[in-house]
């Protein structure tokens, strides 16, 4: 769902040495959203563990909890919680209540960016899996996040990757 930059290691060798910098969390990766309202804040972290929690058909859904809302009962419990971090900046408030954001993760959770937009209560337009309604949900043909922007470090130097941004 997510468009712009991927990265491949055409070698078992080249994977290898990526894959342990994504793990080292040497690697600089940055997001463009389009996100439903306007923060108040132009810029921000959000701090919040990231597990999957049971729905009520069975199946295991990916959830944000804060640590602040641990009383709160509705929310149930996460299973196998793991600590997400994610950086934004505001860059344009935009007409129709949207806003476009630059987010930086520090960690790499499934489904990271998405459920931390939501937990600050401004969802990534078109997230048909996370939106909390329908008009969200589908206000975009797409999931409006783009892998704007990776950095990683090949034999001595470091590597920029940009992708123009479609929004």
């Amino acid at each position: 769902d997510t468009s712009g930059v991927v990265l491949f290691g055409l070698t078992r060798q080249a994977h290898a040495a990526i894959s342990k910098q994504f793990e080292q969390r040497t690697t600089s990766k940055t997001y463009l959203a389009l996100i439903a309202g306007h923060p108040i804040n132009d810029s921000g972290t959000v701090d919040c563990p990231i597990g999957k929690v049971q729905t009520s058909e069975g199946y295991h859904r990916w959830a944000c909890s804060s640590s602040t809302n641990s009383t709160d009962n509705s929310m149930p419990s996460l299973i196998k919680p793991r600590q997400a971090v994610t950086h934004w900046t505001l860059r344009e408030r935009r007409p129709s209540n949207i806003s476009l954001v630059e987010l930086s993760p520090q960690t790499g959770r499934g489904h990271q960016l998405r459920l931390h937009m939501k937990a600050m209560g401004h969802p990534i337009l078109g997230d048909s899996l996370h939106a909390p309604n329908k008009a969200i949900a589908t206000c975009a043909p797409r999931l409006c996040l783009h892998a704007y922007r990776l950095e990683v470090d090949w034999k001595g130097h470091r590597i920029v990757a940009e992708s123009t941004k479609p929004f």
